[in-house]
């Protein structure tokens, strides 16, 4: 679980570069 919550913000921030 920790490995998911620490890594989800890092997705988050990926998908906004994505979008940008």
């Amino acid at each position: 679980m920790g490995f998911v919550v620490g890594i989800f913000p890092h997705l988050f921030l990926l998908m906004n570069v994505v979008l940008l």
